[in-house]
Formats: C-alpha cells, sequence, structure tokens
C-alpha cells in the first residue's frame, strides 16, 4: 500500500512521535483513495515514525465529500470537505509503502 503524506517532518518533532507511538501503538490516519494510492489528510509525523518503526498505522478510508471537523489546517475552515482538505495540501512527494 503506497501512502503520500501531506508534507514533510520536522527531525525534533518525529522523534518525539516515535517515542509517543512505542507507547501507544498504531496511529490512525485518514486516508483517500485515488484508485492506485492513498493519500493521507493528515498525520505526517505520525506516517513516518510508523513507518520506522515498522508499524502499520490503522488507516481509515474517508471521501471526498465527507466533512472533517478535527483537521489541523489552519488556513481552512474549522470544518470543511476532504476534497477542500486536498485541494490545500495539493501534490505531495513524501511517499511511505506499508
Amino acid at each position: 500500500m503506497m501512502v503520500y503524506a501531506p508534507h514533510g517532518t520536522n527531525h525534533e518533532h518525529l522523534e518525539e512521535v516515535k517515542n509517543q507511538m512505542i507507547t501507544l501503538g498504531a496511529p490512525k490516519i485518514r486516508v483517500f483513495y485515488t484508485g492506485e494510492a492513498y493519500i493521507a489528510i493528515e498525520g505526517s509525523h505520525r506516517i513516518a515514525a510508523a513507518y520506522e518503526l515498522g508499524i502499520t498505522p490503522d488507516f481509515i478510508e474517508v471521501e471526498e465529500t465527507d466533512e472533517i471537523s478535527d483537521h489541523d489546517m489552519q488556513d481552512l475552515d474549522d470544518t470543511c470537505t476532504v476534497a477542500e482538505i486536498l485541494e490545500y495540501l495539493g501534490y505531495s512527494q513524501y511517499t511511505y509503502k506499508f
């Protein structure tokens, strides 16, 4: 399974997330399936940490019309659709294979 992360990672924050993940286990990540790959709409650090630790995240598939109210995209409304988040994120070069 190929997953595109929203953006790159910060080394310090990545290490913090890895340490938390060792205790908390696999993260939940919302993803949109394009027909060929998955695009994560959140969790770049959680995806990278899971990849480095050899943990497969719990991927939760979402649809373009789904409304998301607990996202961390500062430039978007508090509640927006997956399509709006995908448009905001644009193309990602950060890929991980699980």
